[in-house]
Protein backbone atom coordinates (compact mmCIF):
# COMPACT_ATOMS: atom_id res chain seq x y z
CA UNK A 1 0.00 0.00 0.00
CA UNK A 2 1.27 3.69 -0.68
CA UNK A 3 -1.44 5.72 1.09
CA UNK A 4 -4.45 4.10 -1.49
CA UNK A 5 -5.21 0.83 -2.93
CA UNK A 6 -3.64 1.08 -6.24
CA UNK A 7 -0.90 -2.21 -7.49
CA UNK A 8 2.53 -0.87 -6.61
CA UNK A 9 3.70 -3.65 -8.61
CA UNK A 10 2.97 -2.07 -11.97
CA UNK A 11 0.67 -4.48 -13.06
CA UNK A 12 -2.07 -2.23 -12.85
CA UNK A 13 -4.59 -4.63 -10.73
CA UNK A 14 -5.70 -1.56 -8.81
CA UNK A 15 -8.03 -2.21 -6.00
CA UNK A 16 -11.04 0.53 -4.62
CA UNK A 17 -11.62 1.31 -1.62
CA UNK A 18 -15.24 0.73 -0.19
CA UNK A 19 -16.46 2.76 2.74
CA UNK A 20 -13.44 4.83 3.33
CA UNK A 21 -10.25 3.56 4.09
CA UNK A 22 -7.37 4.34 6.64
CA UNK A 23 -3.70 3.40 6.17
CA UNK A 24 -0.85 2.88 9.02
CA UNK A 25 2.47 2.83 9.28
CA UNK A 26 3.97 -0.73 8.08
CA UNK A 27 6.95 -3.30 9.72
CA UNK A 28 9.58 -0.61 8.56
CA UNK A 29 7.26 2.65 9.76
CA UNK A 30 6.93 3.40 6.03
CA UNK A 31 3.70 5.68 6.64
CA UNK A 32 0.48 5.06 4.94
CA UNK A 33 2.05 1.59 3.63
CA UNK A 34 -0.75 -0.84 5.63
CA UNK A 35 -4.25 -0.95 5.62
CA UNK A 36 -5.79 -0.09 9.42
CA UNK A 37 -9.11 -2.35 9.65
CA UNK A 38 -11.04 -0.95 12.65
CA UNK A 39 -14.69 -2.60 13.34
CA UNK A 40 -16.61 -2.49 10.40
CA UNK A 41 -15.70 -1.06 7.31
CA UNK A 42 -12.23 -0.65 5.40
CA UNK A 43 -11.88 -3.13 2.85
CA UNK A 44 -10.86 -3.55 -0.73
CA UNK A 45 -12.48 -4.86 -3.88
CA UNK A 46 -9.73 -6.50 -6.22
CA UNK A 47 -10.64 -6.30 -10.06
CA UNK A 48 -8.79 -8.69 -12.46
CA UNK A 49 -7.40 -10.74 -10.16
CA UNK A 50 -9.87 -13.58 -10.37
CA UNK A 51 -7.67 -15.99 -13.09
CA UNK A 52 -5.02 -16.46 -10.31
CA UNK A 53 -7.44 -18.10 -8.10
CA UNK A 54 -6.44 -21.41 -6.84
CA UNK A 55 -7.88 -24.40 -8.65
CA UNK A 56 -7.26 -27.92 -9.67
CA UNK A 57 -4.87 -26.80 -12.22
CA UNK A 58 -3.22 -24.00 -11.01
CA UNK A 59 -1.97 -22.83 -7.51
CA UNK A 60 -1.89 -19.33 -5.09
CA UNK A 61 0.54 -18.00 -2.70
CA UNK A 62 -0.23 -15.14 -0.59
CA UNK A 63 2.80 -13.25 1.48
CA UNK A 64 1.99 -10.70 3.63
CA UNK A 65 2.83 -8.77 7.35
CA UNK A 66 -0.70 -8.81 9.78
CA UNK A 67 -0.02 -6.93 13.18
CA UNK A 68 -0.63 -9.86 15.93
CA UNK A 69 -3.84 -8.11 16.98
CA UNK A 70 -5.56 -8.92 13.53
CA UNK A 71 -9.22 -10.44 13.40
CA UNK A 72 -9.99 -9.83 9.96
CA UNK A 73 -10.47 -11.57 5.96
CA UNK A 74 -7.41 -11.22 4.59
CA UNK A 75 -7.87 -12.22 1.30
CA UNK A 76 -11.82 -13.60 -0.57
CA UNK A 77 -13.06 -14.14 -3.72
CA UNK A 78 -16.25 -15.20 -1.98
CA UNK A 79 -19.49 -14.46 -3.48
CA UNK A 80 -23.02 -13.67 -2.21
CA UNK A 81 -24.73 -16.25 -2.53
CA UNK A 82 -22.05 -18.43 -1.96
CA UNK A 83 -21.46 -20.44 -4.59
CA UNK A 84 -19.04 -23.37 -5.21
CA UNK A 85 -16.21 -21.47 -6.82
CA UNK A 86 -14.76 -19.26 -4.07
CA UNK A 87 -12.48 -19.35 -1.02
CA UNK A 88 -11.39 -17.34 1.86
CA UNK A 89 -8.45 -16.64 4.19
CA UNK A 90 -9.08 -14.84 7.61
CA UNK A 91 -6.68 -14.72 11.08
CA UNK A 92 -8.69 -15.10 14.00
CA UNK A 93 -8.25 -12.83 17.34
CA UNK A 94 -4.54 -12.73 16.98
CA UNK A 95 -3.78 -16.22 18.47
CA UNK A 96 -2.88 -17.25 15.36
CA UNK A 97 -5.85 -18.91 14.68
CA UNK A 98 -6.50 -19.28 10.83
CA UNK A 99 -9.56 -20.46 8.70
CA UNK A 100 -8.72 -21.34 4.98
CA UNK A 101 -11.61 -22.42 3.01
CA UNK A 102 -11.68 -24.11 -0.18
CA UNK A 103 -14.54 -25.06 -2.71
CA UNK A 104 -17.69 -23.12 -0.87
CA UNK A 105 -18.18 -25.92 1.51
CA UNK A 106 -17.60 -25.51 5.34
CA UNK A 107 -16.36 -29.24 5.52
CA UNK A 108 -13.29 -28.08 3.49
CA UNK A 109 -11.39 -26.12 5.40
CA UNK A 110 -8.11 -25.72 7.43
CA UNK A 111 -8.60 -23.96 10.89
CA UNK A 112 -5.15 -23.18 13.00
CA UNK A 113 -4.80 -23.73 16.59
CA UNK A 114 -4.03 -20.94 19.04
CA UNK A 115 0.09 -20.48 19.77
CA UNK A 116 2.08 -17.58 20.84
CA UNK A 117 3.05 -15.25 18.71
CA UNK A 118 6.53 -14.01 18.58
CA UNK A 119 6.90 -10.43 20.68
CA UNK A 120 7.05 -8.81 17.39
CA UNK A 121 3.80 -6.70 16.72
CA UNK A 122 4.32 -8.03 13.20
CA UNK A 123 4.00 -11.19 11.98
CA UNK A 124 4.72 -12.50 8.38
CA UNK A 125 2.60 -15.27 6.77
CA UNK A 126 2.93 -17.16 3.84
CA UNK A 127 0.02 -19.15 2.50
CA UNK A 128 0.41 -21.80 -0.34
CA UNK A 129 -2.45 -23.42 -1.90
CA UNK A 130 -1.77 -25.77 -4.80
CA UNK A 131 -3.27 -28.48 -6.43
CA UNK A 132 -3.15 -32.25 -4.96
CA UNK A 133 -2.77 -34.23 -1.66
CA UNK A 134 -1.28 -31.86 1.26
CA UNK A 135 -1.94 -28.78 -1.41
CA UNK A 136 -2.21 -26.35 1.42
CA UNK A 137 0.57 -24.55 4.03
CA UNK A 138 0.65 -22.09 5.82
CA UNK A 139 4.24 -20.57 7.13
CA UNK A 140 4.45 -17.86 10.45
CA UNK A 141 7.17 -16.17 10.54
CA UNK A 142 9.38 -18.61 8.16
CA UNK A 143 8.31 -21.63 10.15
CA UNK A 144 5.75 -24.47 8.63
CA UNK A 145 2.89 -24.01 11.20
CA UNK A 146 0.43 -26.27 8.89
CA UNK A 147 -0.62 -28.48 5.74
CA UNK A 148 -2.97 -30.18 4.62
CA UNK A 149 -5.64 -30.71 1.93
CA UNK A 150 -8.16 -28.35 0.69
CA UNK A 151 -10.28 -29.84 -2.33
CA UNK A 152 -10.32 -27.19 -5.19
CA UNK A 153 -12.73 -25.45 -7.94
CA UNK A 154 -12.04 -26.92 -11.22
CA UNK A 155 -12.19 -23.63 -12.52
CA UNK A 156 -12.02 -19.99 -11.53
CA UNK A 157 -15.04 -18.10 -11.01
CA UNK A 158 -16.06 -13.71 -12.25
CA UNK A 159 -16.50 -13.28 -8.39
CA UNK A 160 -13.69 -10.16 -7.29
CA UNK A 161 -11.39 -10.72 -4.58
CA UNK A 162 -11.38 -8.54 -1.41
CA UNK A 163 -9.28 -7.84 1.27
CA UNK A 164 -11.20 -7.25 4.99
CA UNK A 165 -13.86 -9.07 3.60
CA UNK A 166 -15.91 -12.30 3.14
CA UNK A 167 -18.93 -12.93 1.42
CA UNK A 168 -21.16 -9.59 0.27
CA UNK A 169 -21.24 -8.29 3.90
CA UNK A 170 -19.19 -5.35 5.39
CA UNK A 171 -16.92 -7.00 7.78
CA UNK A 172 -17.78 -7.41 11.55
CA UNK A 173 -15.31 -7.19 14.41
CA UNK A 174 -12.25 -7.11 12.33
CA UNK A 175 -8.84 -5.20 13.79
CA UNK A 176 -5.44 -4.94 13.15
CA UNK A 177 -3.34 -3.86 10.24
CA UNK A 178 -2.08 -5.35 7.18
CA UNK A 179 0.70 -4.66 4.76
CA UNK A 180 2.27 -6.38 1.46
Amino acid sequence: FNGNANDESGNGHHGEMLDGGTFSSDINANEKSALFLDNDDFRIRLKGLQSFAPTTKQGMVVSLWATKNIHATLLAQYPEPVSSNNFYISLLNGNPNWNILGNGTHNNYLRGNAKKFSDSNWQHWVIQIFPGNNNTKIFLNGNLEQEGTLILNPKVTISPFYIGQSGGNKPRGAKGSIGC
